[in-house]
């Protein structure tokens, strides 16, 4: 590991753009093209056919609006200013993108944060993005207008920064590369992307920069409000589409910070995270370890006709066997949950074998070589609960040896109810039920079942699955449902005292892929919850919905992309409202194998992940043929991440900057794992405000190059640690060139390192 002093004219390159202190300011960013699939949170609110959700402003327009070939068109047929607003009126931080083209002259624009004008003066008050004809004037095109009757109307021309004082004094300074009129597609359709964070509001046009405000006026400010499309002028026609919509954590306001204390804080979404330049959210790469269990026991495999419980099973399954004679297993590893025991430092698994033979059990060492003790009924097998969907997890809130210690959720295959049901174990190998065995709540349970102790919450977690469509068959309609336990975490009393937090929880694809039977193609199996850090983890295990009964089978080298199950994860920081936006862009964490590979069809992900070594193993279920298939013969295999590597910034060869929110300084020592091996990272502490303080920030915060480091402690020129700064209200800068951040955190003991 090598650090120096980063080259100040890069650093001062830099702060050109981003600033000592207050929102990031617009550089030359390309966005992507509106309606290509991003790992971010888009939503389409324009469904290319209808105008629902849309609505007139004034009523009498609503003749201006209409549909045409996936395209909103509006044309002007009174003297007057007509709106179409979208539903949402308190919308607040958020980031747009449209497309819009002109045939002719025109002056139209976007409505942002518009309330209703009392005074009269105009339907609406509020910033509005100007748009119009080349030739128009750079006071519109491109530029931001303030529509307020009882508050100055500031002109921010195409190419300028506005900063507006809390007195209201206007600071106009010019924006390098700003957008110019050669960069206008005349008569075409114009990418349009706008950002409202705060106070702060960005305009870009084809990817550049047109003209951005920042609004800290004490009156008068509008800090929510709707969004709408104009027609200014009669005559003039203008259209619209691909228009998609991304709300924003709210932006810190100068008085906000945010509670860091001791705990590690991940980059996974925007929480931390006040400012950023030229950096990427981008998704780990898992390092696949490959196989680690095999079905092996009689009860891996479907039984031999005559045994299979299930007259279904006996004509639909054929004789269960594979080409070459040998039996398949059909559900090995379907269901998966690995547990880390640290009282009897082993791991633990509890699988899917076949599936109406219960749950199996299996225990490692070291995570890699497993066995399978024969601890079921008799000594015969190792089934240790009679049960299917079956998950469980370590509670934390009782000791080990506490007969509720293990806590699981099930779907009783015994008759059939497809309703959760519960069970607590001391030692995760002998089970009991709760509510002697019957349902918890209601349908349905053919889904991962999960029970967990939710600490951010304080209340048990369960997780289940609800019907949209039919149960089963061509008509089913996947999703998911979330409940809490709603009476003082007491199972043994109150077991069916489950409230609904979420329900209904689709894939919600913006592409619409349908499939044969009318249905969304990509649907949930399942998703379940690992809580990390403060962050929730959803394992998503999303099916691409292309068969609806079984059928023959047993291509065992091509990689199918129908009838497939895909493992994607998802985040949230309300446990409810999780990001799907690596699923939209098709992005698995732990993606399909390659052709002729165990787990080329299916990639089933386990109920939660398992920290070990510094590293996160995730244990899935593979399978080698499509998931209708009776040839769809599985495994169980091993995937390794760096640890806290799930998502991360990463800057390329163009300098990125981070800037953190504020937040009180509790330790004296910085770690941060950053994976810079290629690259360079640099550490730098602000204070509140933004400003460099002294001694911590330019020449005196070294440059670390070629590192890769779990926990880096970043020293200065005459500091080794943070001590100083203890109890102070800090920001950190990180600078970062071909490297990737993926986490920090604040300790409290101090390093005794030079």
């Amino acid at each position: 590991m090598q650090f120096r002093p980063w080259p100040m004219a890069v650093f001062l390159a830099l702060l050109s753009v981003v600033g000592p202190s207050g929102p990031a300011m617009c550089g030359q960013e390309q966005p992507r093209r509106v309606g290509q699939p991003r790992s971010d949170d888009f939503v389409s609110i324009f469904d290319g056919k209808t105008l629902n959700g849309w609505h007139a402003v004034p009523k009498a327009c609503a003749s201006d609006w209409t549909v045409r070939d996936a395209v909103i068109v509006g044309h002007g047929s009174a003297d007057r200013l007509a709106y179409l607003v979208w539903k949402e009126e308190h919308l607040t931080d958020f980031e747009l993108e449209l497309r819009y083209r002109l045939p002719g002259k025109g002056n139209t624009g976007v409505e942002i944060r518009s309330q209703p004008d009392l005074s009269g003066k105009r339907p609406f008050e509020g910033y509005h993005a100007d748009l119009g004809h080349v030739g128009i004037g750079s006071h519109i095109l491109g530029a931001w207008d303030f529509h307020f009757a009882r508050r100055k109307e500031y002109p921010c021309r195409r190419g300028t920064r506005l900063v507006i004082d809390e007195d209201g004094k206007p600071h106009f300074r010019t924006i390098p590369g700003a957008l110019t009129v050669a960069d206008i597609r005349r008569r075409d359709w114009n990418d349009v992307r706008i950002i409202a964070r705060g106070n702060h509001f960005q305009f870009f046009v084809n990817g550049k920069p047109a003209s951005e405000f920042t609004d800290n006026a004490k009156r008068g400010r509008l800090d929510q409000g709707a969004i709408g499309l104009q027609i200014h002028d009669r005559g003039m026609r203008v259209e619209f589409k691909d228009i998609r919509l991304k709300r924003l954590i709210p932006a810190s306001k100068p008085e906000e910070r945010v509670s860091v204390g001791l705990r590690k804080q991940l980059f996974v979404d925007d929480y931390i995270i006040a400012e950023k330049k030229n950096v990427t959210r981008e998704l780990g790469k898992v390092k696949k370890h490959g196989i680690v269990l095999e079905p092996t026991l009689p009860t891996d495999f479907i039984p031999p006709p005559g045994k299979r419980g299930s007259r279904d099973y006996e004509r639909n399954l054929k004789s269960g066997k594979k080409p070459d004679g040998s039996r398949v297993a059909l559900d090995f590893g379907f269901y998966t949950t690995v547990l880390w025991n640290d009282k009897s430092r082993k791991f633990q698994m509890w699988y899917m074998p076949w599936r109406l033979a219960g749950v199996g059990y299996a225990e490692s060492k070291d995570g890699i070589h497993w066995t399978k003790p024969l601890v079921g009924k008799g000594g015969k097998d190792n089934i240790v609960h009679l049960s299917q969907s079956f998950s469980c997890s370590i509670d934390p809130t009782v000791p080990w040896g506490h007969p509720e210690r293990y806590k699981a959720a099930f779907d009783s295959n015994l008759d059939n109810v497809c309703q959760p049901c519960l069970a607590y174990s001391a030692d995760g190998i002998h089970w009991s039920d709760y509510n002697n065995g019957k349902p918890v709540t209601h349908r349905a349970a053919d889904f991962f079942d999960q029970i967990q102790w939710d600490p951010i919450m304080k209340k048990y977690r369960l997780m289940c699955r609800t019907d949209i469509g039919g149960m089963g068959g061509a008509k089913e309609y996947r999703s998911a449902r979330i409940m809490v336990h709603d009476r003082g975490n007491d199972l043994m009393k109150h077991p069916t005292a489950w409230k609904t937090i979420a329900d209904k929880i689709v894939v919600d694809d913006p592409k619409k892929e349908k499939n044969p039977w009318g249905n969304p193609r990509l649907q949930f199996n399942w998703l379940t919850t690992w809580i990390y850090e403060g962050v929730y983890f959803a394992a998503m295990n999303v099916y691409t919905m292309d068969k609806s009964h079984f059928f023959e089978g047993f291509d065992y080298q091509t990689r199918h992309e129908e009838d497939v199950l895909d493992f994607y994860i998802g985040t949230s920081r309300d446990g409810v409202h999780f990001n799907k936006g690596w699923i939209h862009a098709r992005k698995p964490l732990v993606p399909r194998g390659p052709a002729g590979s165990f787990d080329k069809d299916g990639v089933f992900p386990p109920s939660q992940f398992v920290t070990h070594k510094d590293e996160h193993w995730i244990y899935y279920g593979g399978a080698s043929e499509r998931h209708y298939s009776i040839g769809r013969d599985m495994k169980i295999g091993l995937a390794k991440l760096r640890l806290d590597g799930f998502i991360c910034l990463e800057a390329k060869d163009r300098p990125g900057v981070v800037v953190t929110r504020p937040f009180r300084l509790e330790g004296g020592r910085l770690e941060v794992n950053v994976d810079a091996r290629a690259g360079r990272v640099r550490v730098e502490i602000l204070d509140e405000e933004g400003k460099a303080i002294p001694g911590f920030s330019g020449e005196d915060a070294p440059e670390y190059q070629a590192v890769d480091d779990l926990r880096l402690r970043p020293a200065w020129k005459n500091d080794k640690d943070l001590s100083r700064l203890k109890g102070k209200v800090v920001r950190i800068r990180f600078g970062l060139r071909n490297a990737r951040l993926h986490a920090f955190q604040i300790q409290s003991r101090i390093s005794q390192a030079s």
